[in-house]
């Protein structure tokens, strides 16, 4: 019986590494995701904010309406909403991925358990 349990404490202990690996993995192929919507939302931004000083400017000349520069100044802030919003995604991704592998990649060091204080 004692070898029966101690085999099945393995087999659980292999079931959650292979558990702790998959999500592991899982988490880092996001990694990608994020850096290539940052880039996505900076060019993004700054097309915006050169179309909202172009709609300023137009505005101010009498070539177009208050609707179309308060379009303008919509999607520019719209744009840095969506930058706020994959900022937040991307810090509560990284402290996920912290806690999975208990290493601070911000400090480059593992992180100590406070049982160990």
């Amino acid at each position: 019986i004692a070898e029966a349990a101690k085999i099945r404490q393995e087999f659980e202990l292999q079931n959650q590494k292979l558990n702790l690996q998959t999500e592991l993995q899982a988490e880092l192929s996001k990694r990608e995701f994020f850096y290539q919507q940052n880039e996505r939302l900076e060019k993004m931004a700054l097309l915006a904010a050169e179309q909202l000083k172009i709609s300023q400017r137009q505005y101010l000349s009498g070539k177009i309406d208050l609707l179309t520069l308060s379009l303008a100044r919509s999607k520019n802030n719209q744009i840095q909403r969506s930058k706020i919003d994959l900022l937040r995604e991307y810090w509560l991704w990284m402290y996920n991925l912290r806690s999975l592998t208990l290493y601070d990649f911000r400090l480059d060091q593992p992180i100590v358990p406070y049982d160990d204080f």
